[in-house]
């Protein structure tokens, strides 16, 4: 097995995980050789930010949300709706990011019949969901760009991070 130090020298396997502040500090504390960064807080810097990591060569992304309410266990996400009116993709075009209009129906690379689904901006139309949707400050745009870019992405709502410690060191080994 590759530890994280033997992975750095190899982009394209090495797990970048992007989450919230308060998430990165305990990451950068229990995993101090993961690249952990923060989500982005404009559409700009998180088309800035995932341009540079793709032109670095990182290939597989954990997105850890942080959500609004916290649920009961951590959950796989499995889609994301995003009602901000605002994208990453918009602006001039860039090569790495890929098209402008990319398929979005399958965002994250895992599925799940519990999975779920988070968002940004609000609906009453949600309440008519049958899968439970978690509001979340951050993390969609990060997604969208990524994807857009060929990139593979993981998400999960967290509930508790401690319990994710063993899950993320797998992701983070091959």
């Amino acid at each position: 097995m590759k530890t994280m130090k033997a992975m750095a020298n190899s982009p394209d396997r090495q797990l970048v995980i992007v989450t919230d502040e308060i998430f990165r500090a305990d990451l950068a504390r229990w995993l101090p050789e993961a690249l952990v960064f923060s989500f982005g807080s404009t559409p700009e810097e998180v088309r800035k930010n995932v341009v540079s990591w793709r032109e670095q060569g990182y290939q597989n992304f954990l997105l850890l949300y942080n959500p609004v309410e916290t649920p009961t266990e951590n959950l796989i996400v499995t889609d994301h709706i995003n009602l901000t009116h605002e994208n990453p993709l918009i602006g001039p075009q860039e090569a790495i990011l890929g098209s402008r209009f990319p398929d979005m129906s399958a965002v994250y690379a895992e599925a799940s019949s519990n999975g779920a689904i988070v968002t940004m901006g609000s609906s009453k139309a949600f309440s008519t969901f049958r899968e439970k949707t978690w509001p979340v400050h951050a993390g969609i745009y990060e997604a969208i760009a990524l994807k857009a870019s060929g990139a593979t992405v993981r998400g999960r709502v967290v509930s508790k991070l401690e319990d994710l410690y063993t899950e993320i060191l797998n992701l983070t080994e091959v």
